[in-house]
């Protein structure tokens, strides 16, 4: 029986989450799980660490699929048959310990970091490095001659193997594991004049003042990007054709009407509740964390277009993925799953409230395009669901700056004037689906008022849309 390919992911899981559990009540300082910050606790097990570890899947099955050439779904599967051994690293840490464990950083200094490209320290678990624990470079050392045996068996050429051990060493150990991109951004950092206090720039960016109160939800928001980063390189080298065309059905004018109405929400933001914070923007994350805020727009909205598709096979029968039989139905609902949990991660790591407020948009989306309600098909109301949408992405990126007070901080009659904007507005949509939307039934103006009056009616009503944006210079 062929096994399908979300019991691989699934088992990974499992792997990283029995390893995570482990190092909570067996390495130092014993808080990866068991926290009375909950919260903290959380972010850290089921985001910084679980999220580094699918970061390194990825990473490593791109690095043995570049030298090998072998299917890189082939290649996956074969590093999460191996990933097990990682578990074994807290329980072995604890015995060396004599029951005390270690501590895990990650080289924050190049002093650190030049102890990880000498291979005679890395790999020596007898060989203090600072950072590493000795099981931690023992699971490295067995991990590369893992690898080494891989990449003989699959190419037996000595010229791949070392060319393999190097990517392994200098992107996988020396970049990923140790944070040297960290460390090697800190000179682009240093060029731009901003004085960081006298403390390191690893520090300054995790620990410092930012608009992202929490240490490990700045961690789980910078390994989520980087893990979605490889994400895309894995899927363009496992099918080429879908992968340009899921990035072509994400809609990018639609999407970036998303993401400049979060944009906006966060320069109203700054401009409003900036004064509340210390040197907004001085961090360098605070920039990384409005990127992070701006892909989770983008992604929820790409959810919503899946679930869209699904109900209107019948309508868009010329562009529609699964019409056409570029993607099954399993793989598309494996797609807008995964949009779907990167969405809300995404915001959960910047904080609660956005999370909220993308679980209404997501919310309002579903109900939108799906059966029973299928909101779409009801005339004008289904204009109040859009400017809902409109309203909580423009809120969703005033939260940043607003955080747990964002809708109490928010000027109540901008709010009134946006939805009003938007209501009118959201109207144009409607005129280039028109006769898709007649054979599905759908009321809209067009639809029920003809192209020649519908068109008279939707100019009135950007004239009033116009008008009411008037009302935005006296708030």
């Amino acid at each position: 029986m062929k096994l399908q390919f979300h019991w691989w992911v699934l088992s990974f899981l499992a792997i990283i989450l029995i390893r995570n559990f482990l190092e909570s009540i067996l390495e130092k300082p014993y808080i990866l799980g068991f926290s009375r910050d909950i919260f903290e606790s959380q972010m850290l097990f089921f985001g910084h660490y679980t999220l580094w570890h699918i970061g390194s899947l990825f990473l490593l099955s791109l690095i043995l699929h570049s030298v090998t050439k072998v299917k890189i779904e082939k290649i996956t599967k074969v590093v999460i048959s191996f990933y097990w051994i990682t578990c074994l690293v807290p329980v072995a840490d604890f015995i060396i310990g004599q029951g005390q464990g270690f501590i895990i950083v990650y080289a924050t200094g190049w002093k650190q970091l030049l102890k990880f490209l000498n291979p005679v320290i890395l790999y020596n678990p007898f060989n203090n490095a600072e950072v590493l624990t000795p099981s931690i470079k023992s699971e490295l050392l067995v991990a590369l001659i893992l690898i080494s045996t891989y990449i003989l068996s699959r190419t037996r050429k000595f010229f791949f193997l070392i060319t393999g051990l190097i990517l392994y060493h200098l992107i996988f150990v020396s970049f990923y594991v140790a944070g040297a991109g960290l460390l090697f951004s800190e000179i682009l950092y240093q060029g731009t004049g901003v004085q960081l206090a006298g403390r390191s720039f690893y520090h300054a960016l995790f620990f410092g003042d930012s608009l992202v109160a929490s240490p490990h939800q700045r961690f789980s928001a910078f390994f989520l990007i980087v893990s979605l980063l490889f994400f895309l390189i894995w899927f363009y080298h496992y099918n080429r054709k879908k992968f340009l065309l899921a990035m072509k059905n994400i809609r990018i004018m639609r999407a970036l009407h998303y993401m400049l109405l979060a944009l906006s929400g966060v320069f109203l933001g700054r401009f409003c509740l900036g004064r509340e914070f210390a040197g907004p923007f001085s961090n360098p994350f605070d920039y990384f964390a409005v990127f992070s805020l701006l892909v989770s727009i983008v992604l929820a909205w790409a959810s919503g277009v899946v679930i869209n598709d699904y109900f209107d096979k019948e309508q868009d029968k010329e562009r529609n993925p699964l019409v056409t039989g570029k993607f099954s139905v399993y793989e598309y609902f494996i797609m807008g799953g995964a949009y779907t949990i990167i969405a809300l991660a995404l915001s959960l790591c910047i904080n609660y409230s956005a999370f909220l407020i993308l679980v209404f948009y997501l919310s309002l989306h579903l109900l939108y395009s799906a059966p029973p309600l299928r909101i779409k098909r009801i005339l004008l109301l289904n204009n109040a669901f859009i400017s809902l949408k409109s309203f909580s992405a423009f809120i969703f990126g005033y939260s940043i700056f607003g955080r747990e007070d964002t809708i109490v901080k928010f000027p109540l009659e901008m709010m009134l004037a946006l939805l009003c904007f938007y209501f009118l507005a959201s109207n144009i949509i409607h005129l280039k689906d028109v006769r898709e939307d007649r054979k599905a039934n759908v009321l809209t103006i067009p639809v029920v008022l003809g192209q020649k009056w519908g068109k008279i009616v939707l100019a009135a009503c950007l004239f009033l849309a116009f008008i009411s944006t008037l009302s935005l210079i006296h708030i």
